[in-house]
């Protein structure tokens, strides 16, 4: 979980969520027959995030795209709140040197959000040819 400037959940709820969390990773793990379990981190703010090392992906549909991402190996997406990324998020993503993507010319929901960002990025690991 991202806590961004636009949150609209206050961080109190994410509070004894982790282990149920644990559960649908691992389950979804199991459901599709991957044999790497995706990391789940505690929520951190999208300042400290951002400013990792390697590639991040933000998904905003406000925002000039990138040019489009090919030979991934590896990468963070990053999906915004409700409203967007504020400028203020936008600008520390440029600075730290963010590709940026648009999802198509409609606002999705997070969860199917994620899953789109997903898939555009199996189809730069070439998961999807």
């Amino acid at each position: 979980p991202l806590i961004t400037d636009r949150l609209e959940i206050r961080t109190e709820r994410f509070r004894g969520k982790a282990e149920r969390w644990e559960k649908i990773v691992h389950e979804a793990v199991k459901h599709s027959g991957r044999s790497i379990v995706p990391r789940l981190e505690a929520p951190s703010a999208f300042d400290e995030v951002i400013a990792r090392e390697g590639l991040r992906v933000v998904y905003d549909a406000d925002v000039e795209p990138s040019p489009s991402l090919t030979n991934v190996v590896a990468a963070t997406l990053f999906i915004g709140p409700e409203g967007g990324f504020s400028e203020r998020e936008l600008a520390l993503a440029r600075d730290a040197g963010a590709t940026f993507a648009r999802l198509g010319p409609r606002r999705l929901r997070a969860e199917t959000a994620a899953i789109v960002a997903c898939a555009t990025i199996y189809a730069g690991f070439g998961d999807l040819h």
